[in-house]
């Protein structure tokens, strides 16, 4: 396999680079999204989509049921949890 060299200025590696660092990143807050879902009577629950398998079910605890991602009333997404609580915050009965 031949290699070759190229030459690259200080400010072509610095976009290479800030651009492979925001690709990885989008990629990581795809996979670590966050709903918020309508339990009923003013009340939500939080998830994280990392917690479901591929087939969309929630593992849950050991011996609970688990559940389907088609179960929940998702009213809310956001890929930070801050977000979530924030949302939950402002729209909670108490």
């Amino acid at each position: 396999m031949n290699k070759r060299r190229i030459k690259l200025t200080e400010s072509d590696l610095h976009r290479i680079v800030k651009e492979s660092v925001n690709r990885i990143l989008r990629e990581e807050f795809d996979v670590n999204k966050f709903f918020v879902a309508d339990e009923g009577d003013g009340m939500y629950n939080i998830f994280s989509y990392a917690d479901f398998d591929e087939n969309g079910y929630y593992a849950g605890h050991e011996g609970e049921e688990g559940y389907h991602i088609d179960d929940f009333d998702i009213v809310y997404e956001t890929s930070r949890f801050q977000n979530a609580e924030r949302w939950v915050d402002e729209h909670m009965a108490y």
